[in-house]
């Protein structure tokens, strides 16, 4: 039987001889609500984003990028080896948000719609996802030198980058390179666009895969 490309991608992240397991879904909730504790400390103490993104434009070069609404289409991705994370931004301006870890398969923490002004995402949770998702806005920033693109969580990430370069006290070369390095892991880059028109499909298929995280 051929796989669709998404089944693929799901069945390369389980390991054989793992079943749905209690524990399993205990780490998982374990890593949802982590998450979403980190987010709403860091919505309280980022009262000015553009400060923030002030701090990383002159310590790293991530600049604010300009674009038109297309750009945001497909799959943006962070993390490392043992954990990340997917945010699919599909072109009816819905989306999914899913996480992975060590064991884990790719699973659905998070949907509803997204809005684009020309600089950063806004992403409202649909009243189906869990009870703790919150509104969250992302910033578009192009690194240089390069062009390459990133999203960056304004409602997280950002203040959380500041604070660890404020607390660095080494010198000002090894404090840049420590900041680029972290702001690649927890910046989405965008690894999976899709042709124009086969969103609905991937969805679908999306939808069908995923493991689904408790409400």
């Amino acid at each position: 039987m051929k796989l669709t490309s998404v089944e693929r991608i799901g069945r390369s992240q389980l390991i054989p001889g793992v079943r749905r397991t209690k524990v399993r879904e205990i780490m998982l909730i374990g890593l949802v609500v982590a998450a979403v504790l980190t987010v709403g400390a860091a919505v309280k103490a980022n009262d000015q984003p553009e400060a923030c993104l002030a701090y990383l434009a002159n310590e790293v070069g991530a600049l604010p990028s300009v674009s038109s609404r297309d750009v945001l289409v497909g799959r943006w991705n962070d993390g490392g080896m043992l954990s990340g994370g997917s945010l699919y931004l599909f072109e009816d301006q819905t989306y999914l948000r899913t996480v992975w870890m060590d064991i884990l398969p790719e699973t659905l923490v998070e949907r509803g719609s997204w809005l684009w002004d020309a600089t950063s995402v806004m992403l409202e949770p649909a009243l189906e996802s869990p009870r703790h998702a919150v509104r969250s806005r992302y910033a578009l920033l192009r690194m240089t030198p390069g062009d390459k693109k990133y999203l960056l969580s304004l409602t997280n990430a950002c203040p959380r980058l500041q604070q660890e370069g404020e607390a660095d006290h080494s010198d000002a070369e090894a404090r840049r390179a420590m900041l680029t390095v972290r702001f690649t892991v927890v910046a989405m880059s965008r690894e999976l666009p899709w042709k124009v028109g086969h969103g609905p499909r991937f969805k679908r298929d999306l939808m069908k895969t995923l493991f689904r995280a408790a409400r």
